[in-house]
């Protein structure tokens, strides 16, 4: 099983092949280097060789708008590095999948908080057509409606001392 991943910076190839063996996340040449994305390309690479496993014999994940076309590249494009979550941090990517004129994979993202969401979006849309891994061709521009993360205190299954609600609410 190769785990690496590749930094390029020149063009895609003209046909899409997301082939198990060799998942490809190319960096364009103006992004910048944040520390955690090597770690967050081999989670994805992982995350969509999973859907190989499934599908037998296929080996390839099939552009559905196109019969021919597979996919082996996702190039990646990050405008800045805020290297530790914080509550002004940028989670907003578009992710652009296919086109009428051609089929690629493209995600640029604010910051590497975007790409780890964006990837996870395009792992979710891969599904089976005829029993092969295929994705639909479309584009998604996202970001998370308000500055903040939720959380959830679970009374009714879990006993938690005042003192730890009292930390999590101030």
């Amino acid at each position: 099983m190769n785990n690496s991943f590749y930094f390029k910076s020149e063009a895609f190839l003209s046909s899409l092949t997301f082939s198990d063996a060799n998942i490809q996340f190319i960096l364009t040449p103006d992004t910048r280097q944040c520390d955690i994305i090597p770690d967050v390309f081999q989670r994805y690479q992982a995350l969509i060789r999973s859907h190989f496993k499934s599908a037998g014999s296929s080996k390839k994940l099939k552009f559905s708008s196109s019969p021919a076309g597979v996919i082996d590249t996702i190039e990646v494009k990050i405008v800045n590095c805020e290297n530790h979550p914080s509550q002004n941090m940028n989670e907003s990517y578009t992710l652009q999948v296919g086109s009428p004129s051609s089929e690629k994979v493209e995600l640029t993202a604010m910051a590497e908080w975007g790409v780890i969401h964006g990837l996870e979006t395009l792992t979710q849309m891969i599904h089976d057509i005829d029993y092969r891994p295929s994705i639909n061709s479309t584009m998604i521009t996202d970001w998370p409606r308000f500055p903040f993360r939720g959380f959830l205190i679970d009374t009714s299954r879990h006993y938690l001392p005042v003192s730890v609600i009292k930390a999590q609410i101030t």
